[in-house]
């Protein structure tokens, strides 16, 4: 049985008179880590006696989606997914022709479709997580769907990284706050840390149930990183890309011995997204920014195009927590193969090179990279099981909100267990903060 709490009863009450009611079309609520945010939209739609078939859960992000499946909503999908349509021949070459980059930034090669008619008469509510993630543009099209939408997502996350929120903009509507601690998470290390550091603190050195807190000068130790990171189902979140692709480097040929001319991926290599493109599709989830998984298949010589104005190879890719993988997954060799600094370039000169030449993403191939490690602003929307998050000095006031959102945001990305490594003097130590052990 679950045990609600006073704010949790009150949230879910409310949330029922507004859907009974015509009042406002959104009902939005934020929640920390521990407050229960799919708990709660999963009581609110029993209490509305909702069939599944008549709930639409989407998100943004494709490992956003994925996560809500994990969490209980099983037929979650993309936005692009639930509501867009790829652009046609025509229509997309009328946009390139233009050179009309900002219906490429708002929409990419796709055009709002709505629901079909079946979902039309079917669908009575919308559920949007990680809600804050959706641009303003995407809002005004889900609204004239003309369905009510319950939007929730944790407003002490990182906000967007461009663009303005359409949810969870307190300033501009009525937002609901949780704040309370479930009964059942509140011996949750994970929980009582990222209360922490959502204040602007550190906990001690320690460990606290499966999770530790040590300094940085013993995840630099080789044997120790080593032995860390021997299981390949860590994922390391960092600040820096630098440090970032150093781990991935130092994962990939000191610790599993890859030899340094072995540039593309080999079967089991954790790997992400970098780009989006909505016209590659599995069981509702897009290959999208973000999207972390596996190589499931050695390349070999025959999956390589290098006879190509861009050269490509073939890639089996299966996302975490998916059952089917992407299958030839055409990708952009050069890409995976550079530096970071190269890489960023490219990744600007992405879109530039679509309107140039015309082309798909699939002809220029999609961009990969080696996720070992990732940053914490690539992380948003995933969840991971077990993994260290490797804290950095980002140039600001460890205590100020952007040091506090990202620290948060890191540590909300485990579920289980991780390894919070800092730096061996942070100012911010509160050694009288109490963490449950």
């Amino acid at each position: 049985m679950i045990n609600f709490t006073d704010e949790q009863e009150a949230l879910i009450r409310e949330a029922i008179v507004w859907y009974h009611t015509p009042s406002d079309q959104v009902f939005e609520y934020s929640a920390p880590a521990g407050a229960g945010k799919s708990t709660v939209m999963h009581a609110i739609i029993e209490a509305l006696g909702l069939k599944e078939s008549e709930v639409a859960p989407m998100a943004y992000t494709g490992a956003a989606s994925v996560i809500m499946r994990r969490n209980g909503f099983l037929n979650a999908r993309t936005i692009h997914s639930w509501i867009f349509t790829p652009l046609n021949q025509s229509e997309l070459a009328e946009i390139l022709g233009r050179n009309d980059k900002k219906y490429l930034e708002k929409y990419g090669k796709f055009k709002f479709k709505g629901f079909d008619s079946y979902q039309q008469d079917t669908i009575k509510l919308i559920c949007i997580d990680e809600a804050a993630q959706v641009s303003r543009d995407i809002v005004n099209l889900i609204l004239m769907l003309g369905k009510k939408i319950i939007a929730c997502g944790d407003l002490n996350q990182l906000p967007p990284v461009i663009g303005e929120p359409g949810f969870l903009n307190p300033e501009k509507h009525e937002v609901y706050f949780l704040t309370k601690i479930m009964r059942q998470a509140e011996g949750s290390p994970i929980v009582q840390i990222a209360n922490c550091v959502k204040n602007g603190y550190v906990p001690p050195f320690g460990q606290y149930g499966r999770t530790f807190v040590i300094p940085d000068h013993l995840f630099k130790n080789r044997d120790i990183f080593a032995n860390i990171l021997k299981d390949t189902n860590y994922t390391v979140l960092t600040g820096y890309n630098r440090t970032r692709d150093d781990i991935n480097y130092l994962v990939r040929h000191s610790l599993f011995g890859v030899p340094e001319y072995m540039k593309v991926p080999f079967m089991g290599e954790k790997l992400i997204c970098r780009t989006n493109d909505w016209t590659v599709e599995k069981d509702g989830i897009n290959l999208v920014n973000g999207l972390i998984g596996n190589c499931m298949a050695n390349i070999n010589i025959t999956s390589m195009d290098m006879n190509r104005a861009f050269p490509t190879f073939k890639l089996l890719f299966k996302p975490l927590f998916m059952q089917e993988p992407f299958d030839a997954v055409r990708c952009d060799y050069r890409y995976m193969v550079e530096s970071y600094k190269d890489r960023r370039e490219a990744l600007l000169q992405y879109e530039r090179q679509i309107l140039k030449y015309k082309a798909s993403a699939s002809r220029l191939g999609e961009k990969f990279e080696y996720a070992y490690a990732i940053t914490v602003h690539l992380s948003q929307g995933s969840q991971f099981d077990c993994g260290v998050y490797y804290q950095e000095p980002m140039g600001r006031n460890p205590g100020d909100l952007f040091s506090r959102q990202i620290n948060y945001t890191a540590v909300t990305r485990f579920k289980n267990f991780f390894i919070y490594v800092v730096p061996d003097r942070h100012p911010l130590f509160m050694a009288a903060y109490i963490v449950n052990k």
